[in-house]
């Protein structure tokens, strides 16, 4: 129209440029446009073959990798498919007012899906709106991920799918960046978990168990805890003396739906406060967090999302009676844990000094009582 000259538009990208990855992209559409119109069977060389390879050995839990195998077989109830099978008499989607809700589009082209997608800086070609079968969706896709990220999109599929389901079943939208974080948070702890249920079956355990501190010192232990259910947070502390005596515990919660590091920076930094504030100084500190224990100790300035929270413990550090930081297994730090746990179950900040409740002091006695056998 107008003066406009015309030009030569590459339709598979949002820019209107020819990319190498788009261009890979169109070709495994049309070759599997093509396998599905003459009816042809997968055959050993078939991307979806490759993509079930990689996709049972994908660290994930089952309930993902099932929800993923659905999508790619175009099994999961879209508006769009339950018009098909007369469960539902329109498809238009209840959020975006869509003209047609398939599974596509609750997944990649509703606006919020779009706006999470682009957030956790996946490949552009993933919003490309000219795809009619998840299943290729999921097969074309998978070839553009980088392996690190590859979980990521796991998770990012499940938290996009429950939220479509919450909204059809009357709960309030999620904001995109809670949905974000809250994909990052569910990638992040299961990595975590995997990474040390690998180091307690393959690696020698040599010393796990919890030691006082010196003679004239005090030592706190610190944990947090996460409810992946509920999206609660809690962190535990405990300060003990050289005779592995309960000097004082403090249960609290945290801010709900942080991040698991970042409530383990939480708990250090009020675990902390908690002991200078009851002068139990000087001061040997653990946390089973090592990448907490290494933001802390580190002297570069802290760039990342917890950077507040990283300051606030190294200003408390900068006290002199505070000796040391240093991490610790799991084991080792049973006490803290125990006490992270309950703050999930009760709400309201608890403090012990001397003397705790039972399931406490069982945790304390069980840390002395190993001190003592192994001394």
């Amino acid at each position: 129209m107008g003066d406009t000259l015309d030009r030569r538009i590459w339709h598979f990208a949002k820019n209107g440029r020819y990319s190498v990855k788009s261009g890979y992209w169109a070709a495994l559409e049309y070759k599997r446009l093509e396998e599905l119109s003459v009816g042809s069977l997968a055959g050993p060389s078939s991307p979806s073959l490759k993509l079930w390879k990689h996709l049972w050995k994908l660290k994930v839990p089952q309930k993902i990798l099932h929800l993923l195998w659905r999508l790619a077989h175009n099994l999961l109830p879209s508006k769009e498919m339950l018009f098909r099978r007369r469960v539902t008499q329109e498809t238009s989607c209840f959020r975006c007012a869509a003209v047609s809700e398939s599974t596509l589009h609750a997944l990649v082209g509703c606006d919020v899906s779009m706006q999470v997608w682009e957030a956790l800086d996946f490949p552009s070609e993933f919003l490309l709106l000219n795809l009619n079968d998840a299943g290729f969706w999921v097969d074309a896709a998978w070839d553009l991920i980088p392996p690190v990220k590859q979980s990521l999109f796991a998770f990012t599929v499940w938290v996009l799918w429950n939220e479509r389901n919450g909204v059809l079943f009357g709960f309030q939208p999620t904001p995109p960046g809670i949905l974000v974080q809250r994909a990052k948070d569910y990638d992040d702890e299961f990595t975590r978990s995997l990474v040390v249920n690998h180091r307690s079956l393959s690696s020698p355990i040599h010393d796990v168990k919890w030691h006082p501190p010196t003679d004239g010192f005090f030592k706190l232990n610190v944990d947090g805890a996460a409810d992946l259910a509920t999206g609660d947070r809690g962190a535990g502390v405990i300060v003990r003396d050289s005779q592995g005596n309960l000097v004082g515990a403090l249960a609290m919660r945290a801010p709900s739906r942080i991040s698991v590091l970042a409530t383990e920076l939480y708990a250090l930094k009020n675990g902390i406060s908690f002991a200078l504030d009851a002068s139990l100084v000087p001061l040997v500190i653990e946390s089973d967090s090592l990448l907490a224990v290494n933001m802390v100790n580190c002297d570069e300035e802290c760039l990342a999302a917890k950077g507040g929270l990283v300051d606030g413990v190294r200003r408390l550090l900068n006290n002199h009676v505070i000796v040391s930081v240093s991490h610790i297994s799991r084991h080792a730090n049973k006490a803290a844990h125990r006490i992270a746990c309950f703050s999930l179950r009760d709400q309201s900040l608890s403090c012990w000094l001397d003397e705790g409740p039972l399931w406490l002091m069982d945790a304390v006695y069980d840390d002395r009582s190993e001190t003592s056998v192994s001394g």
